[in-house]
């Protein structure tokens, strides 16, 4: 897929000690600018919008430059949204685990499902093969609660190309 999820400097800077450091990408025009490159944005909402829906989706799976990920989950039982995934999911996507892979390990002061490192968020991404100039479709079958969650962690991470499936999972079937 090209360069790695966080290599692109903009995500990077120099720390007081001067070792590089995680910055997260704040502004619009910079996000663009580092996450954009090269990418043909056939589906125009998907960088502009938080939603995309199956008719905008559908004729592009199978693209390269785009990446269908699954977060369906349960929160009372969590190997359900694994297994759904297992039994069904929209063609070449690719399944997030909340708790194993989109939390970080929990404590008691943040939380059931804590945020996960930059770093570790920076791993799970490349790992997935989020990588500028792939665009990202994000889904879950909760009315968008974890679908809308990795889209926050995407944008606060700086990849300004990603949407939530309007209707989620339900929309596609």
């Amino acid at each position: 897929h090209g360069e790695p999820f966080c290599a692109a400097p903009a995500l990077r800077h120099k720390g007081t000690r001067g070792r590089p450091i995680f910055r997260p990408l704040l502004d619009r025009s910079e996000a663009s600018a580092n996450c954009g490159r090269g990418a043909a944005m056939e589906i125009a909402s998907i960088g502009t919008s938080a939603l995309v829906s199956v008719a905008e989706l559908a004729p592009l799976l199978g693209d390269e430059s785009l990446l269908v990920i699954d977060c369906r989950f349960v929160l009372n039982e969590v190997d359900a949204g694994r297994d759904a995934y297992l039994e069904a999911h929209i063609p070449g996507a690719r399944y997030a685990h909340l708790e194993s892979e989109l939390s970080g390990p929990p404590n008691s002061d943040c939380g059931r499902h804590p945020l996960p490192s930059p770093n570790h968020l920076c791993k799970l991404f490349g790992y997935l093969g989020i990588a500028p100039g792939i665009r990202v479709v994000v889904y879950d079958d909760s009315y968008g609660m974890v679908a809308a969650r990795l889209w926050w962690m995407l944008r606060y991470m700086g990849h300004a190309t990603v949407a939530v499936l309007d209707g989620g999972w339900q929309s596609w079937t």
